[in-house]
């Protein structure tokens, strides 16, 4: 298998996810602080399921817009890092000698996407989320190998579990948390009505 000199595949900062989760957070306790000032609860349905959907439109377009253009070239010694929403791009050469760790793996499940981490004199971080991965999943599959197995054969025994990975990971996990507390609490809703 030849070596690419070229990656590219379309990425998010995960901070910019993080903040999209806390910001609808708060704009489903809005929404519920809201609702609950209709006092019929038909209308109270509707009014809560029509701003639900506004927000996570208003949320997918946002998050959308935040996707960035990564290119990695990979030279003999080093590894450019091309950022860009258009044709101006930042551009960061991280030779390989510099990076002190990196990680690449997938999210809890493959379909929430993968993380690119690299330490070198700052971290490199790179979500490529549910909305960056392409229609292409085979595609998907050889971008995250091909940049591991670079990174493993360019930087061999620096690949590390940083705390940086564990609270992506826990990151994660919330909204699996989340639906099984609420499917907990659905069951426990029925065992308290139909038990009376």
């Amino acid at each position: 298998m030849t070596e690419l000199n070229k990656i590219t595949f379309k990425a998010i900062h995960p901070l910019v996810s993080i903040i999209w989760f806390i910001v609808l957070l708060v704009l489903f306790f809005l929404v519920a602080e809201i609702v609950q000032t209709v006092s019929y609860m038909s209308e109270r349905t509707y009014l809560m399921i029509s701003l639900t959907t506004i927000i996570l439109i208003i949320g997918y377009i946002v998050l959308r817009k935040q996707v960035k253009k990564i290119e990695f070239i990979i030279t003999e010694d080093k590894l450019e890092i091309n950022e860009g929403k258009t044709e101006v791009q930042h551009s960061i050469l991280i030779p390989f000698d510099m990076i002190k760790d990196y990680n690449v793996y997938y999210m809890l499940v493959k379909k929430m996407g993968y993380i690119i981490r690299i330490k070198a004199d700052r971290n490199y971080l790179y979500y490529v989320d549910w909305i960056s991965l392409s229609r292409n999943k085979k595609f998907d599959i050889i971008t995250y190998k091909e940049v591991n197995r670079i990174l493993k054969n360019k930087a061999p025994e620096k690949k590390k579990i940083t705390l940086i990975d564990i609270l992506l990971l826990t990151y994660a996990a919330v909204p699996w948390i989340i639906m099984i507390v609420g499917i907990l609490c659905l069951i426990w809703t029925f065992y308290y009505i139909f038990s009376s």
